[in-house]
Formats: structure tokens, C-alpha cells, sequence
């Protein structure tokens, strides 16, 4: 099943179908991005309403989308609408509702970042962090994911400033001075919220 990938500005988008994998391409909605984009032979979906999903019509058009209040736009599962791999289309904020993409359950949207995807969560960035369990090893009671602000959650302090010391005594054979510049912080986590009051971060405990 093909994933699908979102490209964005603040008010054009472009939806890119991917087999899965990080891949390079132009940017097809050069010619989308101005409003006579009739003009360029570009043929444009105009849609009114404050609620749209992308059908097969739309492949290789620019759905211009056009209201004053917010507009979601649903990109469909792939057994709903079988878009071929590589289909582009360019989407278009024509009013001052806000335009949003939405994936349907099963859709995997990425926003690209210098032409490749970028795992996003809702919108936010998906760190993945190597020191997290595995199944290889118990789950039980572990965090398994994190979610939330770890700026409101956590608070980074210095505890000892920079301290500078300097040796002609180190490296006297090659005729060169050290110098050992070192430096103490701390991180508190002061927030993290239990199991009925949700904090700033929340955490997904596994459960075996």
C-alpha cells in the first residue's frame, strides 16, 4: 500500500504518493502556487466547502480550496482511492480559512524537509531514540513512547560554570600548550503527569 506524503508552505501543499522509501523530486507546483494557475495548463479542482477528500479525478491537478472558515482536506486510504505511485497533487488555500490535511485511518502523512519526508505525528515532529525498549526484552511497566513538551515538562540548569586550565606541560614534545575547558548541567524532570492527570508529557507504558 502506498504512503502519502505531504509537502507544505503556509498556504500551498502538495500531496506526494511514495512507495515507502526517502525520494527526491521537483517541485510540480511551481505553477500552482499563483492564482491564474488555469494559465499554466494546470487544471484546478475549485472547492468551496469546509470539508473535501481527494478523489482519483484529483491526480496531476491543483485543488484550490476557498472559505472563510478553516478547511479540512482528507487524504483517503489507499483501498478507498488506489492513487498510482508518484501521483502529485497540488493544493491550494484560496481564502482566509486555514487549509489543514488530514490522514484517514491507515495514511501515513511526512511532511518533506529539503525533499524528504520527515516523520510527523499530528503534526509534530517523531524522534526515534534507540535506547527505547525492544520486544526482545520485558515491556512491563516500561515507557514506551513519550508525547508532549519536554520544555514545560523538564528544566535544564548550570550546575558549575565553564572552567578553563591550560598545560605547557602536556603536549611539551610537539612544542603545543592543552587546554581543558569543561563544564557541569543538570536536567530535573519536574512534570510528567500520572495516570489520570495527563502533565505537559505523557509516556505509553507497556504493558505484558
Amino acid at each position: 500500500m502506498a504512503d502519502y506524503t505531504v509537502n507544505y508552505s503556509p498556504t500551498v501543499y502538495e500531496v506526494y504518493v511514495s512507495d515507502g522509501g526517502a525520494r527526491t523530486y521537483s517541485d510540480l507546483a511551481v505553477t500552482a502556487h499563483n492564482a491564474d494557475a488555469t494559465a499554466h495548463a494546470i487544471q484546478v479542482n475549485a472547492q468551496t466547502g469546509t470539508t473535501y477528500q481527494l478523489v482519483l479525478a484529483d491526480a496531476g491537478k491543483v485543488v484550490q480550496c476557498t472559505n472563510v472558515n478553516p478547511i479540512a482536506l482528507t487524504v483517503p486510504l489507499n483501498a478507498t482511492v488506489a492513487f498510482a505511485v508518484g501521483t502529485v497533487i497540488g493544493l491550494r488555500q484560496g481564502g482566509a480559512g486555514l487549509l489543514t490535511v488530514a490522514a484517514a485511518g491507515g495514511v501515513t502523512l511526512s511532511e518533506l524537509t529539503g525533499g524528504r519526508p520527515t516523520r510527523r505525528y499530528l503534526g509534530y515532529d517523531v524522534v526515534i531514540d534507540q535506547t527505547l525498549p525492544t520486544t526482545t526484552s520485558t515491556i512491563n511497566n516500561v515507557p514506551m513512547l513519550f508525547f508532549g513538551d519536554l520544555r514545560l515538562a523538564a528544566t535544564m540548569g548550570e550546575r558549575r560554570g565553564i572552567r578553563v586550565k591550560t598545560s605547557d606541560d602536556r603536549y611539551f614534545e610537539y612544542d603545543q600548550i592543552g587546554i581543558q575547558a569543561t563544564e557541569r548541567v543538570d536536567i530535573v524532570v519536574h512534570d510528567l503527569g500520572d495516570n489520570t492527570t495527563a502533565g505537559p508529557l505523557v509516556a505509553l507504558i507497556g504493558n505484558t
